[in-house]
């Protein structure tokens, strides 16, 4: 079982003699070792998606080796500016991510999920090649993401799920995605600037599971860990990272102001309590109830696809697609679906609300959806007329209104964490 801490430390001084740091924020992590007896009924199975504010999950699955500084991650970010959705790096320490599209590279600091999973032993980087494809792909299945449209001069087509890949740089790993063995891929490199490799691995999936060799905590060893990337580079000098036990110390001398720290700290410790599965991977008791009186595994739950390539949003899914309201009244459906998933549904209410009562509502508590293509943010709600019907809440200044396959309504809930 894995245990989470985070905490937020602002400006810590340390000086002995001519030695002088000042941290603006600091991180403690734990992971303690594999539980089989608690974590079967307290921890997601398979890989998942949990949003991501800038600190690293535990759960976390890590691209690079044990002795890589930054750790690199998958990640998957929405840029609908530039195309959809697209597999990126996430480097522990930053709170932003790249993404490299059509020649050009673009910072993107929001609407970005990271690959997690309690099952580590399962996933594989994998060479594939056209003489072991067959071979592999009958014991592994491919890990997908992303949805954009591919702009090369032969082939505009929209790829609803590409296959997620690593690239080694410099020492450093970093994710992207492809469709083929023999594609070369554009990728953004550490410090923002375009790369290009046809040298990849495949991150692949086992399909049966086997006995589970459980996580192996690191010694208990005290030690620091101090780097930076090279100089000019945009990204800040800000590692110190000292090890106790299973637990780790992360501080930065970041610039950036203390406010945005403490909220993404916030929003981080929320989202370990709600993760986005592919439908095909989902178990009977992990998506969240839309309706109370819904026998869990029998009923619609809240999923989360794309209208168009500039439209992510949350829908009515049975797990087959997602049915989401548009503006203009009518559906659309998305068979790309991930569905809202907790091992502990006990934290999360209903509540019952008004486009005009909306800004009464905490929205650090709400549970981000999506963005439409004029910017609109949206979180998880239902409408109230068929309580088992999902439903796009969208945020309009400090009103809000529900929109279902029964169009759109003033009267709603929206889903909350409990305090």
């Amino acid at each position: 079982m894995l245990t989470y801490l985070f905490v937020s430390i602002f400006i810590i001084s340390f000086a002995k003699g001519d030695f002088n740091y000042k941290f603006k924020y600091c991180r403690i992590r734990c992971g303690c070792s594999y539980s089989e007896e608690k974590s079967k009924d307290s921890e997601p199975s398979d890989y998942y998606w949990r949003d991501f504010y800038g600190i690293i999950p535990p759960d976390a699955f890590p691209i690079g080796d044990e002795n890589q500084y930054p750790q690199t991650y998958v990640g998957l970010v929405f840029d609908p500016l530039n195309n959809g959705t697209f597999v990126t790096t996430i480097a522990d320490g930053l709170d932003y991510v790249y993404n490299a599209n059509d020649g050009k590279v673009f910072q993107k600091t929001k609407l970005i999920q990271i690959l997690c999973t309690t099952e580590a032993d399962r996933l594989a980087w994998v060479t594939l090649t056209s003489g072991n494809a067959s071979s592999v792909t009958a014991e592994y299945s491919f890990v997908r993401a992303g949805y954009h449209q591919r702009k090369n001069a032969n082939d505009l087509r929209y790829v609803p799920t590409y296959f997620v890949v690593k690239i080694s740089k410099c020492k450093i790993a970093y994710a992207r995605s492809t469709i083929s063995l023999g594609e070369k891929l554009e990728f953004a490199a550490m410090d923002g600037t375009l790369q290009k490799s046809d040298q990849k691995m495949f991150l692949m999936y086992k399909k049966n599971k086997t006995e589970r060799e459980g996580k192996k905590n690191k010694p208990f060893i005290s030690h620091i860990y101090k780097y930076s990337i090279r100089g000019g580079s945009i990204i800040p000098n800000f590692y110190k990272q000292l090890n106790i036990g299973s637990c780790s110390l992360t501080c930065t001398n970041d610039a950036q102001d203390n406010n945005s720290k403490d909220e993404n700290s916030i929003k981080s410790a929320n989202a370990m309590e709600y993760y986005w599965k592919p439908r095909k991977l989902i178990k009977q008791d992990e998506p969240i109830v839309v309706e109370n009186n819904t026998v869990k595994g029998s009923g619609a739950y809240v999923g989360q696809g794309f209208i168009s390539l500039n439209w992510l949003d949350v829908g009515e899914t049975t797990g087959v697609s997602v049915l989401i309201g548009t503006n203009n009244g009518g559906v659309s459906q998305s068979t790309d679906v991930h569905i809202l998933c907790s091992n502990h549904q006990e934290k999360f209410e209903w509540v019952n609300t008004t486009s005009d009562r909306f800004a009464e509502l905490d929205r650090s508590r709400m549970i981000p959806g999506g963005e439409l293509d004029n910017g609109t943010t949206t979180v998880v709600g239902r409408e109230l007329i068929y309580k088992w019907r999902a439903a796009s809440v969208r945020i309009f200044g400090q009103k809000a209104y529900s929109y279902s396959i029964f169009g759109a309504s003033n009267d709603y809930s929206v889903l909350l964490l409990n305090n």
